[in-house]
């Protein structure tokens, strides 16, 4: 206080910020104020970061940044912000989700996978929906760290990679929930979820029950889907299969006689 009677408040503010002085969080607002108002974003970036408490960190802050103009020639004033955050650690969620925004399009992906590496973004659902547009592999990593389980099948079934979703299920305790990930595939991609059904019923034993996927096909009413499971399921032609042979007959000589 002496200090800044004295009109010294930049060598004031430098003790509270080396001490890190309990209850300064007002003199932090207030010495960011001032150096946003003046237009010194830079440095007002650098006491946001330090700010304690983190209460420089919130999203009316990024939007401040945000909506504030850019000199001819020079870095955005988010990007001083960020700048200085990605050198003090972690981003929190809402910063890693606006930091990968203009980069998702402008189709930076090494950008994030460059941050993903060294810990940078705090994933989520919201950051791996973003980035899934731009590449689903990174968009799988995101979700894989936040445990969006439901998102990492999808993510594999899009790739292809049926058996990693098995594998993937069996590793976080899904394995004995096959039939509700299926449902989920057959709702969100009806045609991809026909070769993740034909590994389900590959397996010795089979891990889905054949007559149980029929009637998840059934259900939406994907015909053409419920076929070509069922051509690959009875290809073995045992005696025991007589019945969802005949269903198979059954269902394409109402509904597709030309199949």
């Amino acid at each position: 206080n002496y200090l800044k009677m004295k009109g010294l408040d930049n060598l004031a503010f430098k003790i509270i910020e080396r001490c890190g002085l309990p209850g300064s969080e007002t003199i932090y607002m207030n010495r960011f104020n001032n150096l946003f108002s003046q237009g010194q974003y830079e440095a007002a970036a650098k006491v946001a970061a330090k700010a304690p408490n983190n209460i420089l960190r919130t999203s009316e802050i990024i939007r401040r940044f945000q909506n504030a103009p850019t000199a001819p020639g020079s870095a955005s004033p988010l990007l001083h912000y960020f700048g200085c955050l990605l050198e003090m650690g972690t981003l929190n969620k809402d910063e890693s989700i606006e930091l990968c925004r203009p980069v998702v399009q402008q189709n930076k992906k090494n950008l994030i996978e460059k941050w993903l590496n060294e810990d940078k973004l705090e994933c989520s659902t919201e950051l791996g929906d973003m980035v899934k547009g731009l590449d689903a592999n990174i968009a799988r990593t995101i979700y894989l760290k936040c445990n969006a389980n439901d998102r990492v099948m999808q993510c594999y079934a899009e790739l292809g990679q049926f058996d990693q979703i098995i594998s993937h299920a069996q590793n976080v305790g899904m394995s004995r929930d096959y039939v509700n990930i299926l449902n989920g595939m057959i709702k969100g991609n009806p045609d991809g979820s026909v070769e993740f059904a034909k590994q389900l019923i590959s397996r010795d034993p089979p891990l889905v029950d054949i007559s149980t996927v029929v009637d998840l096909y059934s259900t939406y009413n994907l015909l053409k889907q419920c076929t070509n499971f069922l051509l690959e399921a009875l290809k073995e032609d045992k005696p025991e299969q007589g019945p969802l042979q005949t269903r198979l007959l059954e269902m394409n000589l109402i509904n597709a006689p030309a199949v």
